[in-house]
């Protein structure tokens, strides 16, 4: 199975003056990836 997920964040950790800054970018959102495998023998 192969998820993608997007998150948007309207009130981020902190507010207006904190959250997570990368690159002089405030991160209000998030983007992932989930792969999941099973075997049964």
């Amino acid at each position: 199975m192969l998820n993608y997920v997007k998150t948007n964040f309207d009130n981020p950790i902190g507010g207006a003056t904190g959250g997570i800054v990368l690159n002089n970018k405030r991160i209000d959102d998030e983007q992932a990836v989930i792969m999941r495998t099973q075997w049964m023998f």
